[in-house]
């Protein structure tokens, strides 16, 4: 009787650990969920760049491109309102775009094109560059932390395996026919 209570705990406490550790890996940093009380809006940063700089920020939005060098990555991001949590509102209006400077290299396949993202760093300097053939003024910041959001994955089926009309085929016995 003591060997089995001995398997449970030993069963039980391997299940709390596996969980336990699943829920630290999701954890969101408290600089990306928190913020920054003063942080600068992006617009803010485009009117005066000299005044912003070495300025912490705190902003996310959806990757639209990375770029690779010899020692660091860039990725331009289309910004978007963050939640109190610090995840950006794809649903609402975009609030510009700005350019993420990371010191490292960044896997392609994992930060490409339509990934969400936040991050926290300082306001370095503002580039110019044209989308399309408007120039567009894009607020450079170097990268200090940033949080990857899950891709959500639909659904693989439109109704339960258990939902389904008996009487259409190929469902309904063949010797109904």
């Amino acid at each position: 009787m003591n060997i089995h209570f001995i398997q449970s705990l030993i069963y039980s406490s391997l299940a709390a650990s596996v969980l336990f550790l699943t829920a630290c890996s999701s954890q969101i940093p408290p600089d990306i969920s928190q913020g920054f009380k003063n942080s600068p809006s992006i617009s803010k940063i485009q009117a005066e760049p000299e005044v912003y700089l070495s300025q912490p920020v705190r902003w996310g939005g959806v990757i639209i491109k990375i770029e690779n060098r010899q020692n660091s990555s860039r990725l331009t991001i289309v910004a978007y309102p963050l939640s109190k949590n610090g995840e950006p509102q794809v649903y609402k209006n975009s609030i510009g775009r700005f350019i993420a400077s990371f010191n490292l290299f960044l896997e392609p396949q994992v930060y490409k094109r339509d990934r969400v993202i936040t991050l926290t760093g300082q306001f370095i300097k503002a580039e110019t560059i044209s989308v399309g053939k408007f120039p567009y003024n894009y607020p450079v910041i170097e990268v200090k932390q940033h949080f990857l959001w899950p891709v959500e994955e639909p659904a693989d089926m439109l109704y339960p395996p258990w939902w389904y009309d008996p009487f259409y085929w190929p469902h309904y016995p063949p010797h109904l026919h």
